[in-house]
């Protein structure tokens, strides 16, 4: 499987969640300076016989969901497809040993980690699904927010096709408030909150779009 199809799979809330990086921070005692960092990780159930999947990529302080920090990767490395069989082989592991593609927000040296995403990685007799423990785990960490919702590029598009039904208009001659606005309007049918920051992040995502 690719590291695309594994973020495809986990869920949205999950995806979707800002992570809180002076909870981080706080929760193991570093300085305001200290900066975060995600990175992507080929692991056995315990965390160990770890190899890196992905590059470090720095979390803005004021915090960013996985689905954006993972957009930045590029299509080479979202689409390498990850080789179960080595990995066991390489760490001496049988071949029952689960393999588990896990994200973690941690210093850029690897230090001071904190699960913040896990999903099984299907291979052989593997299923392709989260653990019962890896959910609660998740899900429970203070500082993965997933009540807050940072709306992102397909929000958008969805968005401007909307209106552009509605009043047929063009993109150009459409306002960025009326976009924020409709996007508003979706995200809350949804059911989801928005991060207090929304819209600062989301219209920087529009005006990349027009």
């Amino acid at each position: 499987m690719t590291i695309r199809e594994l973020i495809n799979k986990m869920d949205t809330a999950v995806l979707d969640a800002k992570i809180d990086v002076s909870a981080w921070r706080r929760d193991k005692r570093l300085s305001n300076e200290e900066k975060a960092y995600l990175r992507g990780y080929i692991c056995g159930k315990d965390n160990q016989a770890f190899n890196s999947l992905t590059p470090v990529i720095q979390i803005p302080d004021t915090g960013a969901s996985i689905r954006e920090l993972m957009d930045k990767l590029i299509s080479t490395e979202l689409d390498k497809e990850i080789d179960i069989v080595a990995w066991r082989q390489s760490k001496g592991l049988p071949a029952s040993e689960k393999a588990f593609f896990r994200l973690f927000i941690q210093r850029k040296n690897g230090k001071n980690y904190i699960l913040v995403a896990s999903t099984v990685i299907k291979g052989g007799n593997d299923q392709n699904k989260k653990t019962d423990s890896d959910v609660r785990n998740i899900g429970d960490n203070k500082w993965h927010n997933n009540v807050l919702y940072i709306p992102t590029k397909d929000d958008c598009i969805r968005a401007i096709e909307s209106i552009k039904e509605k009043e047929s208009a063009k993109l150009e001659n459409i306002p960025i408030e009326d976009i924020l606005n409709q996007i508003e309007n979706n995200v809350e049918k949804s059911g989801k909150k928005l991060s207090s920051d929304w819209r600062l992040a989301t219209k920087k995502k529009i005006i990349m779009l027009t």
